[in-house]
């Protein structure tokens, strides 16, 4: 199908700009080294730009909001490092393009003197790779004549370009809306809950292989009472996973377990009609006027808080452009969702996907397991789908690709790799300082072989400095000619895991 092609000549296009916005700074900037986890290293290393790498780990709690005014690609492979808000700030405010690379983002508070998203607010070029924002959060509305809006997105608030792989939103979480005030004649309308728990897009974004659970948009705020008309509830804040206002694309996500709000009670009347309740928002994904794309997709079990009565409340509202071998929970079955492949619920008939709870199942993030009997299960389109899951696992496992971020089945391969010895031609390129080669010992070089292309390489025990060498793949083997690895003994041999 031509427009199927097109998604998938999309997704590679993504995936090779991704790589050349991350390999481009290594010629142009030195970038700089994170050595303490400190708000003050931390700035000092950003402040020219480049590549900036860690040799720490752990939380660095900021005082104030990091403006990214140059390029940067920040890279923690081989470390653990938090980027906080401490409840009190927002985190990042992007302008320019950031390449975030194995960080996690949490903590973030966007109040209301702040623009919106709790965690980062980009207006530039955004990419995330092997990533996790997690508890942050936007304001909520006040009250008043009319109730103030709630925040939008939880965790990231977009009006550029964001483009996301491998990566786990949980726990982000909008604001609800204010209430409205008392009159006489109308009582003041409720706010409406911030939209877009995860994620709130009025530009282009990309996601692929990535995990939206756990997280919440707020409420509408309650109408104000009146003697003649009742005020009218707040809408309840759409799509906890994403809301979109523009061009989106899912590619083998998985976007479960989010709560949006309820709808904001009526306000009474002492001698009129009560006023009309607001509007819940879907706990899933939100298109509010663009053009949102999915592809081995699951959107499932998402909520309404509290539930309604009757009904299971929809995982999407909006007009979707599925291009198959999605699994959607509930719709109200007009919202797009009947190409080949598609497996679709009802609100009287939920389509339930038999994940696990978000927890380590391997790889650098948390993600949600297919679980026995799961109809997701050998159900997606394995030529559009990644060579490997979220975690990093190689698809298919069974007879076809597994729809959303988990492979059933997969096994994470061993991969064992030769070595080469380096030349007399060669000896420009040796390692110096700590590497240089030990009395009795040759110097050789490890070459990543061409079928490494995702996720990063770890030496193990066999290595002088085991444990050391955490590097993004890609990255190597665009500079496999010219990177050593550290030197190991004649005969010995070393084995790559992905990881």
């Amino acid at each position: 199908m031509k427009t199927k092609s097109n998604f998938r000549k999309g997704s590679r296009i993504q995936r090779v700009l991704a790589a050349a916005l991350l390999l481009l700074p290594l010629a142009a900037r030195a970038g700089g080294v994170v050595t303490t986890c400190t708000e003050a290293a931390l700035r000092a290393a950003m402040a020219g730009g480049g590549v900036v790498t860690f040799a720490c780990d752990g939380t660095i709690t900021l005082a104030a909001t990091i403006t990214n005014v140059s390029d940067t690609v920040l890279d923690g492979s081989g470390h653990q490092v938090t980027l906080s808000g401490g409840g009190r700030v927002q985190v990042l405010y992007v302008t320019t393009n950031l390449t975030l690379i194995r960080l996690a983002v949490s903590n973030g508070y966007a109040g209301s003197n702040s623009p919106p998203g709790g965690g980062i607010y980009n207006a530039g070029t955004l990419t995330l790779r092997d990533c996790v924002v997690t508890g942050n959060r936007t304001w909520s509305g006040a009250n008043g004549t009319s109730g103030g809006g709630g925040g939008d997105g939880g965790g990231i608030w977009s009006s550029g370009n964001l483009t996301a792989t491998g990566c786990t939103f949980s726990g982000n979480a909008t604001g609800n809306g204010g209430d409205g005030a008392w009159a006489h004649d109308r009582g003041g309308s409720g706010g409406p809950g911030g939209s877009g728990g995860a994620i709130w897009s009025m530009g282009y974004c990309a996601l692929t292989n990535c995990t939206l659970a756990g997280n919440f948009t707020g409420s509408g705020g309650s109408g104000g009472n009146a003697v003649m008309y009742g005020g009218a509830g707040g809408a309840g804040g759409a799509g906890a996973g994403i809301c979109s206002r523009s061009s989106l694309d899912l590619l083998d996500c998985t976007i479960a377990a989010n709560q949006a709000g309820n709808y904001g009670l009526p306000g009474w009347a002492s001698q009129g009609p009560v006023g009309d309740p607001g509007l819940p928002g879907a706990g899933g994904v939100a298109n509010k006027g663009g053009t949102v794309r999915l592809l081995n997709t699951i959107v499932a079990a998402n909520l309404i808080i509290p539930p309604p009565p009757i009904l299971w409340p929809p995982d999407v509202s909006g007009v979707f452009l599925s291009l198959g071998y999605n699994l959607i929970g509930t719709t109200n079955g007009n919202d797009g969702f009947s190409s080949p492949g598609d497996l679709v619920g009802s609100v009287h008939f939920p389509l339930d996907p038999k994940l696990g709870p978000l927890t380590s199942n391997g790889g650098p993030t948390l993600t949600m397991a297919l679980l026995p009997g799961s109809p997701a299960i050998d159900a997606g389109d394995t030529a559009a789908a990644p060579a490997t899951d979220q975690r990093g696992f190689p698809r298919p496992a069974g007879a076809a690709a597994d729809i959303g971020v988990f492979e059933y089945g997969s096994v994470m391969p061993t991969i064992a790799v030769s070595l080469i010895r380096l030349g007399d031609a060669d000896h420009r390129r040796q390692p110096v300082g700590r590497d240089r080669e030990r009395p009795g010992q040759r110097q050789r070089r490890q070459l990543l072989p061409p079928a490494l292309e995702h996720g990063s390489v770890e030496l193990g025990s066999d290595c002088h400095q085991p444990n050391r060498l955490k590097r993004n793949v890609s990255i190597l083997r665009q500079l496999r000619s010219r990177r050593c690895l550290p030197l190991l003994s004649i005969g010995d041999a070393v084995t790559l895991h992905l990881i």
